[in-house]
């Protein structure tokens, strides 16, 4: 990591070890009012713990070698861990004890993110000011949080914490689970574990949470900007199918929505960074050329 970022680890909640939030920082000076925070969730299918807040470095230091967003455009980045759901090839004792049990389901996942974002806006003022970036689930909790209440099949933001939270000026979503039902189904197998693990056996129900059953329909008022990414390489997700339904549902909704074709296999994007830095610069330009 460059020598020029300050790191910092912060626990936004004291309820489990994963509820925390890296933040990497230029050194004090007066920033630009203007500039923006990028934030990263990770992916890992809910469940995954060798997926961390970590998942992020190789982009940082990407946009930082590459210089592909000014620096003066950046306030800082920030990365979000949240509580896991059970892994099977991941066993825990049952006498871990609660702090470190991965046992997490929705909606407490997004609960997390929420917490995280709140407590970035309470330290940081972080405002609208920020470019929300996720990566597989990390995806799908990113547009959750746009869906509000409607990600617990409830009308209520509360249940998810999104009330009164300011959404991102714009979301990039990298190799994104959008729909859940169709998917697990069609794949079977592990797939259905993994959902079930995170959403709970009634399949029925599973949809409620999907960002691409969702409405967003004055969800995100302004002129805001959502960048959607798949790999025709990805073996794990469907990323033409996924990806195109999603960006035709949000622009159905009056959401300004790009689609960029990216390489390799499904966690190349966040292993090499590049990618991700690119789409970060594309997105930023976007929101440069709006305002």
């Amino acid at each position: 990591m460059a020598a020029s970022l300050v790191f910092t680890l912060h626990n936004y909640a004291r309820e489990h070890e994963l509820q925390r939030v890296a933040t990497w920082e230029f050194p004090a000076s007066m920033p630009d009012p203007s500039a923006r925070w990028i934030i990263f969730i990770h992916g890992g299918a809910w469940r995954d713990p060798s997926n961390t807040y970590r998942d992020f470095v190789p982009t940082i230091e990407a946009i930082l070698s590459s210089q592909s967003v000014p620096q003066s455009s950046i306030r800082g980045f920030a990365s979000i861990d949240y509580r896991l759901s059970t892994h099977p090839s991941h066993p825990q004792d049952p006498a871990t004890p609660a702090d470190r049990l991965r046992c997490a389901k929705h909606p407490d996942h997004i609960r997390d993110v929420c917490l995280a974002l709140r407590y970035l806006q309470a330290k940081y003022n972080v405002r609208d000011k920020y470019i929300l970036i996720g990566h597989s689930v990390g995806a799908t909790l990113a547009f959750q949080l746009l869906m509000g209440g409607q990600a617990t099949g409830h009308g209520s933001s509360e249940l998810t914490g999104t009330d009164s939270l300011p959404l991102p000026a714009a979301i990039v979503g990298v190799a994104g689970i959008y729909e859940f039902y169709d998917f697990a189904h069609r794949h079977g197998g592990p797939y259905i574990t993994m959902v079930e693990g995170a959403l709970g056996a009634d399949h029925s129900k599973w949809n409620a949470a999907a960002p691409l059953k969702a409405s967003y329909v004055d969800r995100w008022p302004g002129d805001r900007r959502t960048l959607l990414s798949y790999s025709v390489e990805d073996s794990l997700v469907d990323g033409d199918p996924e990806t195109t339904a999603m960006a035709d549902r949000l622009r159905s909704d009056g959401i300004h929505t790009d689609i960029t074709l990216i390489q390799g296999e499904h966690d190349f994007a966040w292993q090499d960074g590049k990618q991700i830095a690119a789409l970060v610069a594309q997105i930023h330009g976007n929101l440069e050329d709006s305002e």
